[in-house]
Order: C-alpha cells, then sequence, then structure tokens
C-alpha cells in the first residue's frame, strides 16, 4: 500500500501533489490572531480601519475567515501594530 503525505494528496488519479485542507484554514489562523492584536489594543474595528488605512468590512471578513489578506495589506498590518511579518505569521 502507497503512504501518502499527511499535507499533499499524491495519488495516480490526482496526477500531481494536491495540497490537503488543514482542520483550521490559515486564513481562519490569521483573522483570530488579528482579532487578538486588534482587542490587544483595546481597538474596535472601525478604529482599526482608520488607523490602518482600510475598510472596516474588510477587517471584519479577515477575522471571519471569509477573506485572505495580501501581502501588501499584510505588511500595512504588521507595521501598524509594530511587528515584522515574521511576527504577525509567528504561531499561525
Amino acid at each position: 500500500m502507497r503512504q501518502v503525505s499527511p499535507i499533499c494528496d499524491t495519488s495516480p488519479s490526482a496526477g500531481y501533489a494536491v495540497p490537503r485542507q488543514p482542520a483550521v484554514g490559515v486564513t481562519q489562523r490569521f483573522g483570530s490572531k488579528l482579532r487578538f492584536l486588534r482587542k490587544s489594543k483595546s481597538m474596535t474595528q472601525l478604529q482599526m480601519a482608520i488607523y490602518l488605512g482600510i475598510d472596516r468590512s474588510y477587517i471584519s471578513d479577515l477575522e471571519r475567515g471569509r477573506k485572505s489578506i495580501s501581502l501588501p495589506m499584510m505588511e500595512v498590518v504588521a507595521l501598524g501594530f509594530g511587528l515584522s511579518l515574521s511576527d504577525l505569521l509567528r504561531d499561525i
């Protein structure tokens, strides 16, 4: 029997490695971290939106894992919270 990698399905029917979905997706984990950072600064979504210059509904969607964040926007968030990108992504 062929062994399957825990993160990829390399079955012959797939023809290539197909990433498996983790139990909790990276967008949800990033959203949780974003919510934690925002609340640790005692900010509302509106205050954070004004401070970072982004839409409040976008922050809401990020926090709920409904939208993914782009790398340039991730840098805006990291700099806004005084973090490096690696610190922002740590433990996600």
